[in-house]
């Protein structure tokens, strides 16, 4: 009798083995929605500094994106468990020096049947159950706009690290309450009003920027910020804690660091 309950008890025990793995493995659309960074593409790692993502917008049946030259879009299809179809691929016809990559992630995308977890904020486009064809990690989260409230140091305009030998360092404020922006570019101080879009999660825009006009010897860098701050369309906090402002087409204008 003992025997047989204990043939009984592993016969279960391997019943119950698959569906723990498939449990963990599901995917739902709320743990795919939003943006991703392609990691890799068929086994080899993106190095592209153009940093290239997807998008999956789960309420409206698309997906969109960067390739790192042009922007990409198409209809998405989560229909069936860990199933995913991503049909009428198509981008913008911009040419830029390295269309190879462009090429090959709308080329594989089109492939795409499957997507499972593959670890902490990572997901995994699988054409077929055997080998990823591509590996994404999540682009960044969202916080309350309230969150955002306080001092936050400039590190990084349209992707360029910021010099820490600048005589004043480029910061921003931000009060929310008030619906303000202040601070520096490096050189002269700025103003302006920030609004957001309560219909849009992460939105955040700025407007009427302004800075004063004493004249210093890098005018480049409070340039290039003020041009960013007018193209700010969105907000997304990085897994390093840094604040990311983004156009309305998705790339990073901006990086900032909380002033402690």
């Amino acid at each position: 009798m003992k025997a047989k309950k204990m043939y009984l008890s592993v016969f279960l025990g391997v019943l119950l083995l698959p569906s723990c793995k498939t449990a963990r493995d599901m995917v739902s659309e709320n743990d795919i929605c939003g943006e991703w960074n392609v990691v890799e593409i068929q086994g080899e790692p993106v190095r592209a500094q153009s940093n290239p993502f997807i998008g999956f917008d789960t309420k409206k049946g698309r997906v969109y994106g960067y390739s790192g030259c042009n922007r990409i879009m198409g209809s998405l299809d989560l229909s069936r468990d860990n199933k995913i179809e991503l049909g009428h691929m198509a981008s913008t016809l911009m040419a830029c020096p390295d269309m190879e990559l462009e090429g090959k992630l709308i080329e594989v995308l089109s492939t795409v049947k499957n997507v499972k977890r593959a670890g902490k904020n990572k997901i995994a486009l699988y054409a077929s159950d055997k080998e990823p064809v591509m590996l994404l990690s999540k682009r960044f989260s969202v916080v309350p706009l309230s969150g955002l409230e306080g001092e936050w140091n400039i590190v990084k305009v349209y992707g360029d690290t910021l010099s820490t030998d600048l005589e004043m360092r480029p910061s921003v404020k931000l009060d929310i309450a008030d619906g303000r922006i202040s601070g520096n570019s490096g050189c002269n101080r700025i103003t302006g009003e920030l609004r957001s879009d309560e219909t849009v999660e992460n939105s955040i825009s700025f407007h009427g920027v302004a800075a004063t006009r004493m004249m210093c010897p890098d005018m480049e860098t409070e340039k290039n910020i003020l041009s960013a701050l007018n193209n700010v369309r969105t907000y997304g906090i990085l897994e390093n804690g840094n604040l990311v402002f983004f156009t309305a087409g998705g790339a990073v204008v901006l990086e900032l660091k909380r002033n402690k």
